[in-house]
């Protein structure tokens, strides 16, 4: 069987025309996926700051698995928005973010059980947790879509996680407004690269 070569040229164009078809599979109707998830998790993060401050009940914290809603609808359309053709950033990218939900699981998993053992809730460590991962799951798409906002726009997100951290080993008690925190974490770092990927892909689409 002959092989084919490519000239570094015809590579490039390749890798472009793969990015730019990875880009434009992230999209969810007429919004990104990164849209979907920032909003939902802004709006969460407030409504759970308002009922706890109101309530003076750190329990209603549990309201953050309402971000299952928007997983799960993630989840149900997926198979609409696949592409007939599954590129190599296609499969970086989902693997990326593959991970990124198994090891939110399996903390939420392992929170439940020290939890139910020690007697205590200390739910709120999934706070940095997943600004920590879902931080990381974006910066890598980003490098992988060649996309620089991307990649930066989780920077505020490791900053807040890691005081977040510093604060409770240090003993301190977890404070309310981090809820507010978390939430413009995540609006930052997803809602911010999904409005520039839509505005470069509507861009592209027009010039086509």
């Amino acid at each position: 069987m002959k092989e084919q070569l490519f000239s570094e040229k015809e590579s490039l164009q390749l890798i472009s025309q793969m990015i730019r078809q990875t880009r434009q599979g992230m999209k969810v109707g007429s919004g990104n996926i990164f849209l979907w998830y920032g909003y939902c998790s802004g709006a969460v993060a407030a409504l759970v700051y308002v009922v706890c401050l109101l309530t003076e009940d750190i329990r209603w914290h549990a309201l953050w698995l309402l971000m299952l809603v928007p997983m799960l609808v993630d989840l149900l359309t997926e198979a609409r928005r696949k592409p007939e053709v599954v590129t190599y950033t296609d499969k970086a990218v989902g693997n990326v973010w593959r991970v990124v939900a198994q090891l939110i699981c399996l903390s939420v998993v392992v929170t439940v059980v020290c939890s139910y053992i020690e007697g205590e809730i200390s739910s709120l460590l999934m706070m940095p947790l997943s600004m920590l991962y879902v931080g990381i799951g974006v910066s890598a798409t980003g490098i992988i879509i060649n996309e620089r906002s991307m990649s930066l726009a989780p920077l505020p997100a490791y900053v807040a996680a890691i005081y977040m951290l510093t604060h409770l080993v240090n003993g301190q008690h977890p404070l309310l407004v981090w809820n507010l925190l978390c939430g413009a974490a995540f609006v930052i770092m997803l809602v911010i690269p999904g409005h520039v990927i839509n505005h470069k892909l509507s861009k592209s689409c027009s010039k086509n």
